[in-house]
């Protein structure tokens, strides 16, 4: 997993800066959940970085998507000040 901290965000547009201050733009929709914002982390695989796709999430216990673990490639972690929430890679 890469800790991502959020850059900018412009609608589903975000960049994102890993700890090696490398940038990327990503295209994200999250559904029933709170928006991340600037300065909140994502910790994802690496291989949704390379997508080229626009990605979407939601919550694990969504009835979207395919069924997961928390460690699966298609799960990442939303980091506030005060929470963490975990979410699924929602297809279609």
């Amino acid at each position: 997993m890469k800790t991502l901290k959020i850059i900018k965000k412009d609608g589903y547009n975000y960049i994102l800066e890993d700890e090696n201050k490398n940038l990327y733009n990503l295209n994200l929709e999250f559904y029933s959940v709170e928006t991340p914002k600037e300065n909140n982390y994502l910790l994802m695989n690496e291989y949704l970085l390379e997508e080229n796709v626009p990605l979407s999430f939601g919550p694990l216990s969504g009835k979207y998507g395919r069924e997961v673990t928390e460690g699966d490639k298609d799960v990442i972690k939303v980091i506030t000040e005060d929470k963490e929430i975990i979410l699924k890679r929602y297809y279609g």
